[in-house]
This record gives C-alpha cells, structure tokens and sequence, in this order.
C-alpha cells in the first residue's frame, strides 16, 4: 500500500475478503446471499429474485420470481409466502417438490408451516431491549432467557428450568450474546443455535468457541459471511435486510434539508482508521457552498432523528463490504440518501428508481427528492416493523436450519471470555468480578490467567477507586505469564496493562521479551484475546484495527499479526524513551517497529516527535508526520506546529497552507456536544494564529471566525 509522503492525502484501504463463489448460484446455495444478489446483478433474473427473497426483500423477489421453475425455487418461495403469513402458497409450493435433493428439506419446512405454534428461545443480555419485540411474533411461543451475572456458569437445563421449562424449544437464537451469557450445554441440547453475529474481526477470539459452536451464524454482509464461512464449520448465512435498526424512525416532510453531509457518532476512533480516513476527506473538502456538520458523539433518537431529516446526505462505510447498516436504514427512513465508501451496494433491494447509495467519488451536490409514500413503502418491504421483523428472523433461521447437516463437534472452552463493555458501573462491577472469580478458581491454561487479569482490569477502570482491583489484574498477570511463559499475548496484554498504570520497569522486561522471542511465543488468534482496543491508554500505542484485520485475514497489506505484537512492544518503548529524553534509542526503536509494520500511525506520530527533537533534517520530519496524518487522520491536531514548521523550514509554504487549511476545516466542520470544535486547544489555536497569514481564501475566513470565538 502506497501511504502519501508530501501532502495530507488519506487513502481508504479496503480489506481483502474471500470470493469463493463460482457464480451467483453457488453463493446462494452457501447461504451468502448477499453476495448471490451482488452478483447476479439484478433482482429481475431468477437467482437474483431468489437472492432477493433471501436477503429480506421477500415481496419484490416473489414479484420477480413469478411461477419457480425448478425444486430450489419452489422452496425459496415457499420460504418467503411464509414469511409474508401466506401458508396456504406457501404449501401448494412445497407439495410439487416430491423427490429429489430438496424433498427431505420440503417435508421438514411442511412440517413448521402447519404446525400451530413453534417453541423457541431467545437469548438476550440482561436488561436489553432486543429480544422482546420476539414474544410477540405471530406463530411462535417465545421465551425470552437473560443470564444475569450469578448464572453465569449454570447449566443449560438449569436455565431453561428457570425460564419456565416445559418441552425444549425448536430454536434457540442468541442476540448479542456470547461467553458467559450463553450457559454450558447450550451446544449438547437438540435444537439448532443460531447466533445473530457482528464484527467478527475485534471479537474473534472472544466469540470462537459460540461461533464454532453453533449450528447457524447470520450476519449482515456478504464480506463477513465470506469471512466467517473459512472459520467455522457450521451454516452461515448473511441477511442484510435485518439489523435491530431504529422503530418509528420516520421522515419529517417540510424540514428544510439545509446540510449538504451530516454525520453524527465517533467521527475519529484509532481503531477505525477506514472510517477515519473517509470522514476527513469528506470533512475536508473544499467547497465554500457545502454545509458539512459531524456532531462527534451521539444523540438521543429524537434529535438524532430530526438532525437527519435536516440532511442531504449521510456518510457512511463499513469494513465488511456488501451489506446494510443501520445507519443506512435510519438515513433512509429520514428521506436523506447514504453517501458511501463502498463498490457493493445492496440499493436494488429497494428498488432500481432511485439512487439510495450515492457513491463519495460521484459528488454530492445533487438534489434529493423529497420522501413519498412510494419510497416509505420500498423501505417497509425490506426493513421490516416489530414484530413483523422478529418473526422472519425467526423463520429464517428455521428456513436455514433445513441445511446444516451434523452440528460442529468442539469442546467446551475451559476459560470464560470477556469483553470491555459499555456496563453501567454497579452492573459491570458483578460481571467482571464474577467472570475473574470463574476464571481462577482452577486455571489450567493461559487463557484462564488472560481473561481472569482483564476482567479484574475491566472492573479496575469502572470503579478506579478500587485499587485492589488494579493489583488483582496485575497479580493475575504476574502468575499467569510465570506459568505459561511461552503465550504470547498473555504477556503483551501483561505488559501493556502494567504499561499502563505506571509500572514501566515491569512492563518493559515483558516488551523486552516480546520483541527477542516473538517468533518461538505461542499464537493462537482464534484463542488468545488481546485487550480490548477500548482502553484509550493503550489504544493511543497500538494499532487495534489493523491487528485484528490481520487476525482475521483481511489486512489489505497481508499483515502478520505476530509482527504487530512485535511492532507495538518497540512503540511503547520507544514512547518511553521519548518521553525520558534518549532520543537516539527512542528512534532506534521506532525506526525498527516501521520496518516490522508500516502502517502503525502511533509509530510515525512518535517518530515525527523524536526526529523533531534529534534535529533532523525537515524532509524526514515531514515523513513522518503525512504517513501519521495519512494513517490515521485524527493525528492532525496533535502534530499541526510539527507539520507546518517541517515544510516552512524548507519554504514550502503551499504545503504548510494546504495543512492549516484542512485543520482550519476539520474545526469547523467536526464539532463535539459542547460546540467545541475538533482539535482546537490553546496549543493549536497559538499555532493558527501564528501562521494565520499562510489562507487567503474562504478558509481565512473560516479561521478568523474559530480564533475570533476563543477570544470571546
């Protein structure tokens, strides 16, 4: 990958995802048919109305479908007259199909479709609102299971016991449920488990053993269905058409549309540098016309909702190609259009009458058609209102129980994963503790002392005033590196845990031991879990994106995690010495980790600093300092007087204006809750003010207006 050098020039970098469909067909027949309808091209050819079906568009597929001509046809139809409450075609469907590949499938769809009501369970987390919209879901008898923190660990029996008991379910579905919150056993009773899946990259080793586990993963996208298909034996199967987006999210017709581009949510997030590098292209082009607002944080859904209804368009972009994310939905049901980072766009779905997706690079000044009762009826055929929605979820994974032959065989894991979630403090603080109480009674493996040392951490940051939570996870750690000497990632996580609560010395042989034994250290992605890329002390270090991109095999640059480890062990020395003043080693250090992985945009931010301070000449400077911009552009602010005292040093000053120009927009345009603008400081308003002189143009203007306000 080509990084820019010269100038502020961020360059998406799009993952590389497996294709090993030979057509449409077989796409459809594994289950991805996301990927089955990009690829036949058009909804009005017959794999593409099927494709159609599958992905949620039912109405539109079946209208495109007319009479099926063959046994697959006639069961993806009966599928979908079902979905839509039509037993009766659905069932003169399936008695045409009696032989063949797709009779025992036809018999069993038979069977679910007569049958008065159908058990099944629905496994939520505790106090989520996800799961209830399932009770209602006509033709089933739901039971929803939450399991709290003193459950975790209890049997499946035990479980279902509580919630009522009875006959077993016929299905059993887990929404954003994993490690503990799915009890043991789950895998050894008779009913088929799917699991509702996202972000397959950053939970890899967290949710391995469910995802390897149960019968059914769907996800929405057809790069995450690809994805996940290499990893794991059991059926997954993706349905963009589904996502728990926003009810009663209408359009506010006679709004005036006075944003040309509105993005609300984390605009600059380390870990997301894709996203990152796609909103500050948008946020910084350079139109004097356009009305550009990023509101970094999130809203209440009222306001958010009237925000949107105010906007033209709505950016957009995901690391998994080829779906529909819940933003879109939200965009579209505001009546604003969704502009786009990606090639695969599922639009047809809706229909072919109107651009829903509008692609970044074709521009964004056309006008938007305001929303009619057509648009909000193509929306309500794919985005389905609860309940209507649970029970096609429900269905489809019944429909796509029909395929998934024997359930993957393996064991039950001896450690309990955890994950750093967004808990309140007194509900965090029971599961965290809870699940490092599981975790050592008896560990017996590396990954026990890992989830145990994180866990207690976890608590440690919800409740910092618990001290002995901190030194918990460090003892854990200490123990744990101690009996398994050779796991690598229990002794990176160590390190960087002791890092970051002030223990450099301890930290450092642990680094140390990294970086000279790296190669010989035990991996296993898909078993060692890193810590969670939500700790900002350790995110500011390490670059989580690319890390788990290489763990699960879509780094565009073909990434070896184990050289990232190794990568980021040198970035937190080198910080060290950077900060301790050995500049010398400090660039030794960072110098080697850039070789080891280039694309850490920590690694150039630190290197731009203590090249900076070496006195180094100001071409190695600049280096540095656009290949941490270009990386990751929410380095910007912190290396602004950097950047432009680099290219005025060699009088370049079209080059020193070009990056005022793009902070002075960035400020502008990205704004926090308060009203404070993205990256403004008392350092980086001094820097403004003191090169101020470089904008001549409308961008002056808009500097004045930022510095004038400071002084008000």
């Amino acid at each position: 990958m080509q990084i820019t050098e010269d100038s502020i020039d961020p360059r998406l970098e799009p993952g590389i995802f497996p294709n090993h469909y030979e057509s449409a067909d077989a796409a459809f027949d594994a289950g991805n048919y996301a990927q089955a309808f990009l690829s036949a091209g058009a909804a009005s050819t017959e794999i593409g109305a099927l494709a159609a079906i599958m992905c949620g568009a039912v109405a539109l597929g079946l209208k495109n479908l007319g009479a099926p001509k063959d046994d697959r046809a006639r069961l993806a139809a009966a599928y979908g007259r079902w979905s839509l409450g039509d037993a009766d075609a659905a069932l003169a469907h399936l008695g045409v199909i009696t032989n063949g590949a797709y009779d025992g499938p036809a018999g069993r769809l038979r069977e679910m479709i007569s049958a008065p009501s159908i058990a099944a369970a629905v496994i939520t987390m505790p106090g989520g609102e996800k799961g209830r919209a399932f009770a209602d879901a006509a033709g089933f008898k739901v039971t929803e299971i939450s399991v709290g923190p003193n459950d975790f660990g209890t049997p499946w029996p035990d479980i279902w016991e509580q919630a009522g008991g009875g006959e077993g379910p016929r299905l059993i579905i887990g929404i954003d449920a994993f490690g503990p919150y799915l009890p043991p056993g789950l895998y050894q009773q008779p009913a088929p488990v799917a699991l509702w899946s996202s972000d397959h990259d950053f939970f890899l080793a967290t949710r391995h053993h469910d995802h390897a586990s149960a019968d059914l993963i769907i996800v929405n996208a057809a790069g995450e269905c690809a994805e996940m298909s290499e990893f794991y034996g059991g059926r997954v199967a993706s349905l963009p058409g589904h996502d728990t987006y926003a009810q009663g999210f209408g359009a506010r017709n006679g709004r005036a549309r006075d944003v040309d581009i509105l993005f609300t949510g984390r605009v600059f997030a380390s870990y997301m540098r894709d996203k990152a590098q796609f909103l500050f292209r948008l946020a910084c082009l350079e139109d004097a016309a356009l009305k550009i607002e990023f509101l970094n944080g999130y809203l209440g859904e009222e306001e958010y909702a009237e925000r949107i209804a105010g906007a033209r368009f709505v950016p957009t972009t995901w690391r998994y190609p080829g779906g529909i994310q819940t933003r879109c939905v939200d965009a579209f049901r505001g009546g604003a259009r969704v502009l786009e980072s990606d090639a695969q766009s599922l639009g047809g779905l809706l229909g072919y009458d109107r651009d829903w997706f509008v692609n970044a690079s074709d521009g964004v000044v056309r006008e938007i058609p305001e929303t009619d009762a057509a648009m909000d009826a193509d929306l309500d055929a794919l985005f389905w209102p609860s309940p209507e929605r649970e029970e096609r979820f429900l269905k489809f994974c019944l429909f796509q129980s029909l395929f998934t032959g024997e359930r993957p065989l393996h064991r039950a894991p001896a450690a309990i994963p955890v994950e750093l979630r967004g808990y309140m403090r007194e509900p965090g603080l029971q599961v965290y503790t809870r699940i490092a109480s599981l975790n050592a009674r008896e560990p017996g493996s590396a990954a026990d002392y890992n989830y145990a040392a994180a866990a207690a951490f976890y608590a440690a940051i919800l409740v910092p005033e618990k001290s002995e939570l901190t030194e918990l996870a460090l003892q854990f750690y200490r123990t744990g590196v101690e009996t398994f000497p050779g796991n690598l990632v229990l002794r990176f996580n160590a390190a960087s845990v002791q890092w970051s609560v002030g223990l450099k010395g301890e930290a450092s042989a642990n680094f140390m031991a990294v970086i000279d034994r790296e190669s010989e250290l035990e991996f296993d992605a898909t078993k060692d879990a890193l810590i969670s890329h939500r700790v900002r002390a350790i995110s500011d270090l390490f670059p989580f994106g690319d890390y788990h991109a290489a763990c699960a095999g879509h780094d565009s640059g073909g990434a070896n995690p184990r050289s990232i480890l190794k990568c980021a062990a040198m970035t937190f020395l080198g910080a060290d010495a950077l900060d301790e003043g050995r500049i010398d080693q400090a660039i030794e250090l960072l110098e080697a980790a850039a070789l080891l992985f280039g694309r850490s945009a920590p690694v150039w931010r630190l290197l731009a600093r203590a090249r900076l301070a070496d006195g180094s000449d100001a071409a190695a400077v600049r280096q540095a300092f656009y290949r941490a911009v270009n990386l990751y552009p929410g380095e910007l602010p912190g290396l602004l007087e950097i950047g432009l005292e680099a290219e005025l040093a060699d009088g370049r000053s079209d080059q020193a204006a070009d990056i005022l120009r793009k902070w002075t927009l960035l400020a502008s345009r990205v704004t926090s809750e308060d009203g404070q603008g993205y990256g403004i400081s008392p350092e980086t308003l001094a820097v403004a003010q003191t090169h101020c002189g470089l904008l001549g143009d409308w961008t002056r203007s808009r500097l004045d207006s930022i510095l004038s306000a400071d002084q008000d």
